[in-house]
């Protein structure tokens, strides 16, 4: 028979199998997702990728050793991950992340912008457009999505009041940092009315307005807008 392996080197190779699978996982995700990671942060999680591998074939390594090499590794996984996200709606809030997805995937950007002043009957559009996947999917392939929304500004500027926890007044100033960036975004496009959606290069530089009252709750026929006006710039340029 052969020679039986004890009960703590078996959990041993398996805390390393699974670590290598979540360190895999989390490879492909950084490779392959249309988020904006760092370029050196791609390099990193390779070489941490690579030492990983190497580290989980090498036998005779006591199981608490190797589990806290291997958390360590995890850990600076999660810092390689880290990148501007869009929501899971797939929208940005973050221009600048948004123009640096653009850019790496070379891909143009719509901004689309909110407001407590929007139009009247403009809710069932921005809703549908804002709320779901669905827009933001069907564009993927040429678009990053951006979103700003300017609603209940008063409050935002405010801030909390005088009992608010410590959690609090630092989301109330992160959401503010966020605001007064967004404003500066939307005076450059000269955005003055909204619901306003706006296509603009990878760059960020304006090429056009999407017009519209925002009425409809029908994603397709918002596409079918874009697509058409794509085509007027593109017929424009000739």
């Amino acid at each position: 028979m052969g020679k039986s392996w004890p009960i703590h080197q078996v959990f041993n190779h398996l805390i390393s199998i699974i670590f290598f699978l979540i360190m895999l996982g989390n490879n492909i995700y950084i490779y392959t997702t249309n988020e904006y990671i760092p370029y050196t942060n791609k390099v990193l999680s390779g070489l941490v990728f690579v030492a990983s591998v190497i580290f989980c074939i090498v036998t005779g390594i006591k199981m608490k050793k190797n589990v806290f090499v291997l958390v360590v590794f995890s850990a600076l996984l999660t810092l390689c991950s880290c990148g501007a996200k869009a929501d899971k709606n797939g929208w940005f809030s973050d221009f600048e992340a948004a123009k640096k997805t653009a850019q790496a995937k070379n891909k143009n950007i719509i901004l689309m912008v909110n407001s407590d002043y929007d139009i009247d009957g403009s809710a069932t559009g921005v809703k549908a457009l804002t709320e779901t996947d669905d827009f933001t999917k069907t564009l993927s392939d040429g678009y990053v999505c951006v979103h700003f929304d300017f609603t209940n500004l008063q409050a935002a500027m405010e801030g909390p009041g005088i009992d608010a926890t410590s959690a609090e007044q630092k989301s109330a100033e992160k959401r503010k940092e966020t605001l007064q960036k967004q404003f500066l975004v939307a005076d450059m496009l000269a955005i003055q009315e909204t619901p306003a959606m706006v296509i603009t290069t990878r760059d960020g530089y304006f090429i056009t307005n999407i017009t519209s009252d925002f009425a409809s709750s029908s994603v397709d026929g918002y596409v079918g807008l874009i697509n058409a006006e794509k085509q007027l710039v593109t017929a424009g340029k000739k």
